[in-house]
């Protein structure tokens, strides 16, 4: 991984990276908590891995949490990989910068 995907599989495992939820925490007056997909609250969990609705990202088969927890601590170059991408499409899709 570079150094940039390596920063944003360190925040998916963190739940730190930019999501909707967090934002309307820090700033409620500029964003909405809401999925812009399917409506559904929009924590880093639901739209890395729970969202079904989102485009950009297709269906994710590995969709329950105990699936999200073995691919948090993957060591495999791939599981890392896609992890990386799920969060970087979230963080664009959603209108956040990088």
């Amino acid at each position: 991984l570079s150094k940039f995907e390596e920063q944003i599989l360190r925040q998916v495992q963190t739940n730190s990276l930019p999501n909707p939820y967090l934002m309307s925490k820090w700033y409620p007056d500029q964003y909405d908590s809401s999925c812009s997909f399917c409506r559904a609250v929009c924590t880093l969990y639901h739209t890395v891995w729970e969202c079904q609705e989102n485009p950009y990202l297709g269906n994710n088969p590995d969709s329950k949490y105990e699936d999200r927890e073995a691919t948090l601590r993957s060591h495999s170059p791939l599981d890392q990989k896609l992890l990386v991408e799920r969060g970087r499409i979230m963080v664009v899709t959603n209108g956040f910068c990088y």
